[in-house]
């Protein structure tokens, strides 16, 4: 199932993200625990879930070649070659939903990759309180091997070629240091 955050003023989930087959609700609040996932959630009572989230909103980079010109008048759309996608959301609705499924005993599992936040710093402060609170948080190939279990899965050979390609840095890797346990306060 999915969700979408306010969709009459934030905008529907892009098309590329085939929903087709999938309960899609409107929501308000930042959980996505609304009465209509609760009714899927108490029929099927899951004792572990996988949470991801990507607010995507397309909206015009400052280019020199979408600014008005002579070429491109004010009224003019954009072009579409120059796109940006604002990301938001591990730090609010993501976050939010893993602690309110914890708090109910649902294991929860968030696809670490498959999350953002408007600011780095945000997602990976969201990360360390959801795993305060219990949650797992890995990543989208971690993930769907762990739901394969065995390279005998019929899926198998389309999985492993869907990770196969290298993907961009997403600002996941960070230094963890151990704090100096002789430094004075």
């Amino acid at each position: 199932m999915a969700t979408e955050q306010n969709p009459t003023k934030l905008g529907k989930t892009v098309k590329e993200l085939d929903l087709t087959n999938v309960p899609v609700f409107p929501k308000t609040r930042f959980s996505m625990c609304t009465a209509d996932v609760d009714r899927i959630l108490d029929q099927h009572k899951p004792i572990s879930v996988v949470l991801f989230g990507i607010e995507v909103r397309r909206r015009p980079l400052a280019r020199a070649c979408c600014r008005p010109s002579k070429e491109l008048p004010a009224d003019r759309a954009p072009c579409t070659a120059h796109r940006a996608v604002r990301l938001r959301q591990a730090h609010v609705c993501v976050l939010q939903t893993a602690l309110e499924l914890r708090s109910r005993g649902v294991a929860v599992h968030v696809v670490a990759d498959g999350t953002s936040s408007r600011s780095n710093a945000d997602r990976l402060i969201a990360f360390d309180r959801m795993r305060q609170s219990g949650v797992f948080v890995s990543t989208s190939e971690s993930i769907l091997f762990q739901l394969l279990v065995d390279s005998e899965h019929s899926a198998f050979r389309s999985v492993s070629a869907l990770v196969k390609p290298p993907l961009p840095e997403n600002g996941l890797l960070r230094v963890r240091t151990e704090p100096d346990t002789d430094a004075k306060l």
